[in-house]
Order: C-alpha cells, then structure tokens, then sequence
C-alpha cells in the first residue's frame, strides 16, 4: 500500500509537472505574441510619427514660405504708400500749376485784347 500511495504520488507529481510544463509552454508562447504585437505595435507607431513628421516638415516649409511673401508683400506695400504720397504730392502741384496757367491766360487774354483795341483805335487815327 505504501507502494501504492508512492506511485500515486509519483503519478500526481508527473501529472501536476506534465501541466506546470504546459502552462509554462503556454505562457511563454502567450509572452512571445504578446511581444510581437507589442512590437508590430511600436513599428507602427514609429510609421505613423514619421508621417505626422513629414506632415509638420511639410506644414513648416509652407509657413515659412509664406512668412518670406508676407514679408515681400509688406514691402511692395510700403513702397506703394510712397507711391501715393508722391502722386498726391504732384498731383497737388499739378492743381496749382494748372489754377496759375488759367490765370496767366486770363491775363494774356486781357493785355492782347487791350493791344487790339489800341491797334484797332490808332488804325482808325490813322485812316
């Protein structure tokens, strides 16, 4: 009976190592898939970080081209506003030149009508 009881015992012993050894077989392989989808997770994490890179890479090269055409166009703006004050600048003195050649007209006007009418009288003298 001791016998028995010692192979029994023997049996268990095989049996619970049989299953410690599956369990552990499992384990192992439930470690080694989880360390695979871990790192097919990091690889495509790693994927998805570059392509958000290129996109702020992309992103960035646009602003900063942008930012160089504002700059551009702020300078064309101010030379502009030079521009407009020149024109209105002249333009003003163009006005004024204008009023005193009307007025210079007006005169020329009046002294040759006066010549003529002072011609016309001493023709009639004369005749």
């Amino acid at each position: 009976m001791c016998n028995e009881k010692a192979q029994e015992t023997h049996e268990e012993y095989r049996f619970l190592e049989y299953r410690i050894d599956q369990l552990e077989k499992n384990i192992t392989q439930s470690i080694q898939k989880n360390e695979e989808e871990q790192k097919n997770n990091y690889t495509e994490i790693m994927k998805m970080l570059q392509v958000m890179q290129e996109g702020n890479n992309k992103q960035n090269e646009q602003l900063i081209s942008l930012n160089q055409r504002l700059n551009g166009m702020e300078e064309k703006l101010k030379c502009i506003e030079k521009l407009k004050e020149a024109a209105t600048k002249n333009s003003t003195r163009i006005t004024e030149l204008e009023r005193r050649i009307d007025v210079y007209k007006q005169l020329l006007f009046v002294i040759g009508t006066g010549v003529a009418v002072a011609l016309i009288v001493e023709f009639v003298k004369f005749v």
